[in-house]
């Protein structure tokens, strides 16, 4: 009896389930990864969207002028230069110091946290609907100060958190790219949403605005336990 040369190894039953197992969880792993950068990126905008969104609220019903929105705008954007140079001229010195995990996990902490208590502050403050106590010239500086630290955190988490995106392999850079600008763009849609399912108009009820401006606090706290999530469950951790 002769041996046949070209014998094919067959592989085992075991060995196709295993790798089944390991295809599973890896795109079990890629779509978590997926969800996390989008909700972080929803977290680095969804707190100065809504601003933006209520400015029929703040314009008509608390201060009863058109230039609001820009004074708004220019709360939200002025700490965007100081932010680019801030980050560029001590970033590195940092990370050198503390290490870049250690770094990136403080500045999550700090940012998504500074953001909710800011958008919890607002109804409670500044955006609060009880304009008998409370008038116009009571509450523009204190709102004004409120958004442009929204802003400058704001500026700080988009700038560390697409450097993250930027860490992780080749391939996998463009897909969660595309899914960190999807979440900071679609941040608006979901602004929208609140603002329908909780009925958030030009003249709303002290509840609604308390409503509308906290489920944005939620979400920014939401985008730090995502972020959390990313560090622990991610195969590409940053050290």
């Amino acid at each position: 009896m002769t041996n046949n040369p070209y014998k094919v190894r067959v592989p085992s039953y075991g060995n196709i389930q295993s790798h089944q197992r390991n295809a599973e969880e890896e795109l079990g792993t890629q779509t978590l990864e997926h969800v996390c950068v989008f909700f972080i990126a929803v977290g680095v905008s969804v707190g100065f969207t809504c601003v933006l969104a209520a400015v029929n609220y703040f314009a008509i019903a608390l201060f009863h002028d058109r230039m609001e929105f820009l004074y708004l705008c220019c709360a939200v954007y002025f700490p965007s230069l100081p932010v680019v140079l801030l980050q560029l001229y001590c970033d590195r010195s940092i990370d050198r110091n503390l290490g870049t995990g250690v770094s990136y996990d403080i500045r999550a902490f700090v940012y998504f946290s500074a953001m909710a208590m800011i958008m919890f502050y607002l109804p409670l403050g500044p955006a609060s609907s009880d304009t008998e106590t409370k008038g116009a010239s009571d509450r523009q500086l204190p709102l004004l100060l409120s958004v442009t630290f929204l802003g400058f955190f704001s500026a700080l988490s988009y700038g560390t958190f697409f450097q993250m995106v930027c860490f992780l392999e080749k391939g996998k850079k463009k897909v969660c790219t595309a899914i960190f600008s999807s979440g900071y763009q679609g941040s608006g849609i979901i602004a929208l949403i609140l603002s329908e399912v909780i009925g958030f108009r030009t003249l709303p009820s002290d509840f609604q605005v308390k409503a509308f401006f906290w489920s944005a606090a939620v979400l920014e706290l939401w985008a730090g336990v995502c972020y959390g999530i990313m560090r622990t469950q991610s195969k590409e951790g940053i050290t």
